[in-house]
């Protein structure tokens, strides 16, 4: 009687530990902070406007459509 338990407790844990579950979506900081990281990486600079807006994103003052219309509204650097 124990071995069964034993066994199907080995069955339950190894089939449990192979199945992925899906990752959660990145916070509005995650996802700031990365996007951040990623333009530095590629040698190019985030200049003090643009992190503002992006921080008033992640605080929740400005929805996505607002982010994206007024980010794409500044020149280039």
């Amino acid at each position: 009687m124990a071995r069964a338990v034993v066994i199907r407790h080995r069955l339950s844990m190894s089939s449990g530990a192979t199945r992925r579950q899906p990752l959660s979506p990145p916070s509005r900081s995650e996802a700031v902070r990365f996007s951040i990281a990623s333009t530095i990486m590629e040698g190019q600079s985030v200049s003090d406007d643009m992190e503002r807006l992006l921080h008033q994103w992640t605080d929740g003052v400005i929805d996505d459509n607002e982010l994206l219309r007024r980010s794409l509204e500044r020149e280039p650097q």
